[in-house]
């Protein structure tokens, strides 16, 4: 029995290094490819980031579906300097909560309408519990996030909006792989909860179709 704890002792061990390496790799391939595209790009992302116009407001349609928009961080991290929401849409691996590179490529613009939940739930129900029901809320499509972030997109490339240019990049964006979407719930107590739909994007991503096709 000895013999056995010993084995799995070191092979625990032997485990957590070997993951600790593949940590490291990937790691340095990522910030390989970070300095490489940069390098291929005539604005670098810091420059990008250094510029990007943090203190613009989407203009919000009180009467649409949207719940909320703007831009965000990722989960468990914060941005010195930067006061904005941090959310899990994009979730923070352990190594990377406090590196500022790895979040400010991953921060993100986005959009949210509340779909669905529990409401009713209160202390005056029996046992707190169980007088819930469910609701449906909006919905929202990958469309109202194209308006939004055309928005941003003519905001980035002022004082050089041309509009045909602007749509054109808006096309591209739709037709690449960048746009992701996701789902949250906000738990309350006695059963109640929201859950949003989104839809986002990096900063990094946008950043390097803005890049590759001359825009920036």
């Amino acid at each position: 029995m000895k013999h056995i704890k010993l084995f799995e002792a070191k092979l625990h061990r032997s485990n957590t290094y070997k993951q600790k390496a593949k940590t490291i790799e990937y790691i340095d391939s990522l910030k390989q490819k970070w300095a490489e595209a940069d390098e291929m790009s005539y604005v670098t992302f810091d420059e990008f980031f250094n510029k990007f116009p943090f203190d613009f407001r989407t203009p919000f349609d009180p009467n649409s579906d949207i719940s909320s928009c703007g831009i965000s961080c990722p989960e468990n991290t914060y941005l010195i300097g930067i006061h904005y929401q941090t959310s899990d849409l994009v979730g923070t691996p352990e190594y990377f909560k406090k590196d500022t590179n790895w979040i400010k490529r991953n921060s993100f613009l986005f959009i949210a309408v509340n779909t669905h939940g529990f409401s009713g739930g209160s202390c005056f129900n029996e046992d707190g519990e169980g007088a819930e029901e469910y609701y449906t809320g909006n919905s929202i499509k990958k469309v109202d996030f194209l308006k939004f972030l055309k928005q941003w997109v003519t905001e980035i490339l002022h004082p050089y909006p041309n509009i045909n240019s602007i749509d054109s990049i808006i096309e591209i964006i739709n037709k690449s792989d960048s746009i992701k979407s996701g789902s949250y719930t906000n738990y309350e107590y006695y059963g109640n909860s929201d859950t949003y739909d989104c839809y986002y994007i990096t900063l990094y991503d946008l950043w390097w179709i803005l890049s590759q096709n001359d825009c920036l």
